[in-house]
């Protein structure tokens, strides 16, 4: 199987290591311009990118790591602490619970978001590779980041998960309580900006 791995890593990235990119020697501009030709097909496909706008999805593919998984390997495991949502770039996985196929994900679907709204929530669910897997993940830290410059993010998130019919409803009532009471950006933004009118109204 680690055999098996690095030859498709080396198949698809011609590199060793899913860490290792090129691009980091290339200054941000160009950084940007790659990242948005190797991502294009995920941007033009995903529904979670329709509604986002340019900035957000500038910063989304530049946050996004590459990585792959061998067919029959898991991606993630019931009870363990997510950090990260998938986007599936190439292949198939399904959520399974004890053995039994939840939903099944096709090359273009994106999963696992509860885990950055929710940090901290444990994965209901086992992910689990169908095929080899490519993936694109965003991961808790980077999410945090752009959520900060571009707080509809989470409620962009939110939206597309109320569209699902396999989403618990006690689960999407967590999610929406986090944003309305973390949403810290915005917040500030906003009592920052109601002081400088109070300010420029006393001087």
């Amino acid at each position: 199987n680690v055999e098996k791995y690095y030859e498709l890593l080396w198949n698809r990235h011609r590199t060793l290591s899913h860490k290792s990119r090129f691009i980091g020697d290339l200054n941000p501009a160009l950084q940007t311009e790659i990242a948005i030709f190797l991502n294009r097909d995920l941007i033009a496909t995903n529904p979670l990118f329709s509604r986002a706008n340019d900035g957000m999805i500038l910063s989304l593919v530049r946050a996004l790591e590459n990585n792959i998984y061998l067919k029959g390997s898991f991606m993630a495991h019931k009870g363990e602490m997510g950090n990260q949502m998938y986007f599936l770039v190439d292949g198939e996985a399904c959520a399974a619970l004890s053995g039994k196929v939840l939903v099944h994900y096709k090359k273009g679907a994106y999963f696992g978001e509860i885990s950055l709204l929710l940090p901290g929530h444990p994965r209901a669910c086992d992910l689990i590779c169908i095929s080899d897997v490519e993936t694109r993940e965003l991961h808790f830290e980077q999410f945090q980041k752009i959520c900060f410059d571009y707080p509809d993010l989470k409620a962009v998130i939110i939206d597309h998960l109320k569209k699902q019919n396999n989403i618990d409803e006690h689960l999407l009532r967590k999610c929406e309580a986090s944003v309305n009471t973390n949403d810290l950006p915005s917040k500030i933004n906003t009592l920052e900006h109601t002081y400088c009118l109070q300010v420029s109204v006393i001087l």
